[in-house]
């Protein structure tokens, strides 16, 4: 049996606004197997989203549990889950957000730096992973002189720049071509060979399904199935 670097019980997420109650997730009960490439599928407005952030530990669960490495979340504070999340998470996402006046080499290195990691060191690991995402010939390029591909693994090595076990990836390749975004989660596949990471990725296109390890489909806040 595949261990799980993350895991569900019986999650509900809840939003209240007046009187009005939105239940934006129900009975969510999964689990992430490391080293593997999990996909979260389903329309936009399902509850993805919603359900990554509380996977990540940015939001809260008005029900259940999550578990990180059998650690329980949701019992921790803020400040623990911030530890956490700080130390053993990457994140992509759909809007890559590179700072525009920055290389790509920059880029990556800036968000090393805000981690914690300085000079030398954060160029050296800067270097390292764009040469792992094919970049090694790009790196003094500003985002407006890249691809839609080409940023979008600018924003995967800044993403992994701090070696995390797990990588969230929310909708990485809506805004890419078909043939783009299966370059991106080949790249993905490529990260959990050679770093034995982890990558719990959220699309709404069929086409990236053939490549995932395991899918769960989420419809109206509701897992429907989960298939390996």
């Amino acid at each position: 049996m595949t261990e799980s670097i993350i895991r569900t019980e019986n999650i509900a997420r809840r939003f209240e606004t007046g009187k009005t109650v939105f239940t934006a997730l129900r009975d969510i009960t999964i689990e992430v197997p490391k080293g593997k490439l999990t996909v979260l599928r389903g329309r936009s407005g399902s509850g993805k989203t919603t359900l990554l952030n509380i996977l990540s530990g940015l939001d809260e669960p008005s029900e259940g549990k999550v578990f990180f490495e059998e650690k329980n979340m949701t019992a921790m504070s803020r400040n623990e889950r911030d530890t956490v999340r700080r130390k053993n998470m990457g994140f992509v996402f759909q809007a890559v957000a590179l700072i525009p006046d920055m290389t790509a080499l920059e880029n990556v290195e800036y968000g090393l730096r805000i981690s914690g990691v300085k000079g030398a060191e954060a160029t050296r690991r800067a270097k390292k992973c764009l040469e792992l995402v094919g970049l090694a010939k790009r790196m003094g390029h500003y985002p407006v002189q890249l691809s839609g591909g080409e940023q979008q693994r600018v924003a995967i090595a800044r993403g992994i720049a701090h070696n995390p076990p797990l990588l969230f990836a929310d909708e990485p390749t809506a805004e890419l071509d078909t043939a783009m975004g299966i370059q991106v989660v080949d790249l993905f596949r490529r990260l959990i060979s050679e770093k034995e990471m982890t990558v719990l990725m959220t699309t709404h296109d069929p086409h990236m399904l053939e490549l995932a390890d395991k899918v769960y489909t989420l419809s109206d806040g509701v897992i429907t199935d989960g298939n390996d």
